[in-house]
């Protein structure tokens, strides 16, 4: 079982863009609407705290299978869904080691609501644990990787505060969290200073239990 909380704070509107189909998507988008909708049983949307899941996945399912991106586009904006991908990570102790990388789909404008740009947050999370007492031996250290992606050669994000925890929630449980801001330099000419952009910051927490 997955427990999900998350919260991203933008200077405007959490967005991903209206695109009107599929060939105007972003790569980073199309790429991960499709991992999504290949692999319905490890996504999770979610409708402020609520989760939907099933209900938007079968309500966007022909707008997917259409090439329509746009509709599930809109959705998101409309809405303010937001949309986890759970990669299972492989183990060479399968039957002992609780493991998985929960992928998140962020978008947003900079504080000026000037320039809108993609990215995607992943947390890799795993504890072990012994089957026969039923207790985790050992909780690692969670793994932040932000990818940034079509930003353009005019601009350079970066993360920064970055704060990652975890704690035992429960005999069998972990929770994970993550947190960042966002930050890019935009130059616009070689003999012009470059732009301070600020993206505002993004967190989620996860509880995963064996």
């Amino acid at each position: 079982m997955i427990v999900v909380l998350s919260l991203c704070v933008f200077f405007d509107i959490f967005s991903v863009k209206a695109l009107s189909n599929i060939d105007h998507v972003s790569k980073l988008f199309e790429e991960f609407i499709i991992k999504c909708f290949n692999d319905e049983e490890n996504v999770l949307v979610y409708d402020g705290e609520r989760e939907i899941s099933d209900d938007f996945l079968n309500l966007y399912r022909n707008s997917y299978n259409n090439g329509d991106l746009a509709t599930i586009n809109k959705a998101i904006v409309d809405n303010n869904y937001e949309i986890i991908y759970i990669k299972e990570e492989p183990s060479t102790r399968a039957s002992t080691v609780v493991a998985k990388t929960f992928e998140s789909y962020e978008s947003g404008y900079d504080r000026g609501n000037r320039y809108f740009k993609e990215w995607l947050t992943s947390l890799y999370c795993r504890f072990s644990y012994n089957p026969s007492t039923g207790n985790i031996t050992y909780i690692y250290d969670p793994q932040l990787s932000v990818e940034f992606v079509g930003w353009g050669g005019a601009f350079s994000p970066s993360i920064y505060d970055v704060s990652t925890s975890k704690r035992q929630a429960s005999r069998l449980s972990v929770e994970y969290s993550c947190s960042y801001k966002v930050r890019a330099e935009l130059t616009l000419h070689d003999y012009l200073p470059s732009l301070n952009l600020d993206y505002g910051s993004c967190g989620h927490t996860y509880t995963l239990k064996a």
